[in-house]
């Protein structure tokens, strides 16, 4: 049997914790521990580590984690208010690893706002270059981690702005892609 931690927004999951802690403690196998139900708003970076934290200082340890938290208001991209904005990215985004999660989010926000603009004549897409040789390369890394960029996907090398910008040019032209939108090209050097 497996030992169970979750977490709930107090004052908004009250209920529906206490519900679940009570099934869980009911299906609890002897071999488990207690479940534990932990209020924590995980939008927010130091209450997800002290979930972790206080779910090991409790378990030892945490085995599988299951990375559900989200939150979600039926609303325009016109009128959804940039607090509630922030808030949505903030428990939907953040709450996991960065940079998978941002690069996540863009894809997804691509495909929603495509859907929400198809109507108005507008395409949005995207394109996901992978390395690209830009002046902020060398700017960012020292030697070693210059020469070695690009060497970490299956061509063994990095592509350089030229290489791209077919791709742009391809999605802003009506005749090439009138019939695409909502989709992320994918350049990532056979990755």
């Amino acid at each position: 049997g497996a030992t169970v931690a979750f977490t709930y927004v107090k004052a908004q999951e009250d209920k529906d914790a206490k519900d679940t802690l009570e099934m869980l403690k009911k299906d609890k196998t002897s071999d488990a521990k207690d479940p534990m139900a932990v209020p924590a708003d995980l939008g927010f970076d130091k209450n997800s580590k002290q979930v972790v934290d206080d779910i090991v200082k409790d378990y030892s340890r945490i085995d599988i984690l299951v990375n559900n938290a989200a939150e979600q208001y039926e609303s325009s991209v016109e009128v959804i208010d940039e607090e509630r904005l922030l808030r949505v990215f903030r428990t939907n985004i953040l709450s996991s690893s960065l940079l998978p999660a941002t690069k996540g989010a863009i894809v997804a926000f691509t495909r929603g706002l495509s859907l929400q603009l198809v109507n108005k004549g507008i395409r949005v897409n995207g394109v996901a270059p992978g390395p690209i040789w830009t002046p902020l390369i060398p700017a960012s890394f020292d030697k070693e981690e210059t020469a070695q960029f690009g060497n970490d996907v299956p061509m063994k090398k990095a592509d350089h702005p030229i290489e791209v910008a077919p791709c742009y040019v391809f999605l802003a032209c009506n005749v090439c892609s009138s019939y695409i939108t909502g989709q992320v090209l994918h350049l990532m050097a056979a990755s």
